[in-house]
């Protein structure tokens, strides 16, 4: 079985030049190609993805160190455990940590903000 958290990550003396670098984190490859995409086409955005059913809080936490500026985390296949995410990366941290559903749901919503979310994005 292969590590999720050995493939793609951003080097950490890349060449910023303005780009942003965001990390794309859920248990699902479709809804992480899905986001990847959506973000790519914003420009200057270059992402990667974590595979947030085989990897730890820790391990997340490693991979992202200091290469990237935020992270994006799916909330609907495992809602509790995407918003303890988000809690847990947002503690003693300045990673800027965003959410996406597909529901619009306001008490998701409200449980996304308080665990820490600065954007909510119902797609």
């Amino acid at each position: 079985m292969s590590n999720p958290l050995e493939s793609r990550d951003a080097p950490a003396a890349a060449p910023r030049d303005g780009a942003l670098f965001i990390a794309v984190i859920s248990p699902d490859r479709q809804r992480r190609i899905f986001a990847s995409g959506a973000l790519a086409r914003c420009g200057n955005v270059h992402t990667r993805d974590i595979d947030a059913d085989t990897a730890t809080l820790a391990e997340i936490k490693e991979r992202l160190g200091r290469s990237f500026d935020g992270v994006v985390i799916d909330l609907d296949v495992d809602p509790k455990r995407a918003l303890a995410l988000v809690e847990g990366l947002c503690v003693d941290s300045s990673l800027i940590v965003m959410v996406f559903s597909s529901r619009s749901d306001p008490q998701l919503m409200i449980h996304a903000m308080r665990a820490g979310a600065r954007e909510f994005f119902a797609v």
